[in-house]
């Protein structure tokens, strides 16, 4: 495509200059210089291009020189084919299709695609959100990559190092997180100590408070999370079990001690904590018994530390 583009743009220079009594010796040195001017630029163009050079100079010497040889065509076909001034653009098309074909080869294939578009984006709007977020830290990152010989190292290790220095702690961490996480994870086995050794407690009061709720539509119940099913009779929560069976005395709890004292130690090799619910488990007894018998481990290993 390139040779039936550049072929035509020759002979069309030679007929214009010839017919404005040109000689064609000099007809023929003159189209070379255009179209092969042109093309003598767009080669060193490349070559600049592959030793790593700006090649923009060369790129607009190329288009510059084609519009010449395009011009020339043009007149030429205005004069030659007056009956049909179309073929004028025909023929000045003739010097730019075969320059424009091989620009778009040379660099339409070269450029980003649009998933790259796309992470130079994000990558920019994530260098601006730590600047604005974490500016103290990148001012340190920026006066590290100063200091330090150019291209030692990358944005991302000196961000990472100059965190280290302010924080003490590995990129996105910190003391004050530190902090709060380890606080929260208490809080949260204080309140499940605290609902295994009131379980019963906690469920009378929450009974009690539905019973005298204004809204008792809006009550989440046992029997009824998150407004799903009926709520149980309010008779439930007054009506005591007559029929449960009598705790153990404490004489019996005190022969079940040294049992309950090897399955607190289990407990506790297991990285559980000394709960009602583990003995009673562990001992097969009711719950209300292992409340009581859980006091007496406790008080026993205060002792045996003691």
């Amino acid at each position: 495509m390139m040779v039936a583009s550049i072929v035509p743009a020759v002979l069309s220079q030679i007929g214009a200059l010839t017919g404005a009594t040109v000689a064609a010796p000099m007809a023929g040195l003159l189209a070379a210089m255009l179209e092969g001017g042109a093309w003598a630029i767009t080669f060193m163009g490349k070559q600049a291009e592959d030793a790593g050079r700006e090649p923009r100079k060369y790129r607009i010497g190329t288009w510059a020189v084609s519009a010449v040889a395009a011009a020339v065509n043009f007149w030429h076909g205005l004069e030659a084919y007056g009956a049909h001034p179309w073929v004028a653009f025909v023929l000045g098309a003739s010097s730019l299709f075969a320059i424009y074909i091989w620009d778009l080869k040379t660099h339409g294939s070269h450029g980003e695609t649009r998933a790259q578009k796309r992470e130079e984006k994000a990558r920019r709007e994530h260098e601006a959100k730590r600047r604005k977020h974490h500016k103290p830290i990148a001012e340190q990152a920026d006066k590290l990559k100063s200091a330090l010989p150019y291209g030692a190292i990358t944005d991302e290790q000196a961000f990472a190092a100059a965190w280290r220095i302010h924080t003490g702690a590995e990129p996105g961490l910190s003391a004050e997180l530190y902090a709060t996480a380890t606080n929260a994870v208490l809080q949260l086995g204080a309140a499940f100590e605290l609902g295994d050794n009131v379980r019963d407690e906690l469920l009378q009061t929450g009974l009690q408070a539905a019973k005298f709720n204004p809204l008792p539509e809006l009550t989440q119940v046992p029997e009824s999370q998150a407004g799903i099913g009926a709520k149980p009779p309010e008779k439930s929560a007054e009506q005591p079990r007559r029929d449960t069976p009598a705790g153990r005395s404490d004489d019996e709890l005190k022969e079940l001690l040294p049992d309950a004292l090897a399955a607190a130690a289990e407990l506790v090799a297991e990285g559980k904590q000394i709960s009602a619910a583990g003995l009673a488990k562990k001992l097969q007894i009711r719950r209300e018994d292992a409340l009581r018998l859980r006091d007496l481990v406790i008080e026993q290993r205060h002792l045996h530390v003691a």
